[in-house]
């Protein structure tokens, strides 16, 4: 998570936790002690405000909360703005930012989750499983000005890591840009993304009988 720090946006008793965590230091041992009540008491109210989003739509008929009786997530706010300034951008795929093709061509190349996978796969190739390998689609609307040649860097490197393990990869390469499959800027399948999942799986399996 702290490699990510998107991930701890404005979530400032996460992000001490999760550097207390990290370092292993005596101190910050106890200082996590010290605000884990208090994390937890954070996971009450949350799930307090959960609860009572669905007794209000329970009760109202399945008809959706009003906003002013929607509890306040930062995080939810977060996203907005985030969406926002994206849907400001009108610019076409094939217009290319150098800067941003540059940047993610290197988070490609560097990217320690690579190591991560390989981990998994050395794992799953020792208890001698033939997994199916299903790669989410970059999506190409986050990935705005990035070349198509270095978005296919990842599926290249991909499909080299499966095949050095002999597995199985489906990557739906094809469907970066396709606003049917993706839920743009949420890089989360649509109803129709989720068929395709499920075609796949279903070939996978009547195959493997």
């Amino acid at each position: 998570m702290l490699q990510f720090p998107d991930t701890l946006a404005e979530h400032g008793l996460v992000e001490l936790a999760a550097r207390c965590l990290a370092s292993g230091r005596p101190v910050d041992r106890l200082v996590l002690m010290a605000i884990w009540p208090l994390g937890k008491l954070q996971n009450v109210v949350l799930d307090l405000q959960d609860h009572f989003e669905a007794l209000v739509y329970i009760v109202s008929g399945g008809r959706p909360v009003p906003e002013w009786l929607r509890p306040v997530h930062s995080q939810k706010q977060h996203t907005r703005k985030s969406v926002g300034a994206d849907d400001q951008q009108s610019e076409s795929f094939d217009v290319i930012r150098p800067a941003r093709d540059r940047t993610f061509h290197a988070r490609i190349a560097s990217s320690t989750e690579w190591t991560d996978l390989e981990l998994l796969f050395r794992t799953l190739a020792e208890i001698k499983a033939e997994p199916l390998i299903l790669s989410m689609p970059i999506d190409a609307y986050a990935a705005r000005g990035v070349s198509h040649s270095t978005r296919e860097l990842y599926y290249d490197r991909m499909r080299d890591l499966a095949e050095r393990y002999h597995f199985s990869v489906i990557e739906f390469e094809q469907r970066d840009a396709d606003p049917g499959f993706l839920i743009a800027h949420r890089e989360h399948p649509t109803p129709r993304g989720w068929m395709v999942y499920n075609r796949a799986l279903d070939d996978f399996f009547r195959k493997s009988k």
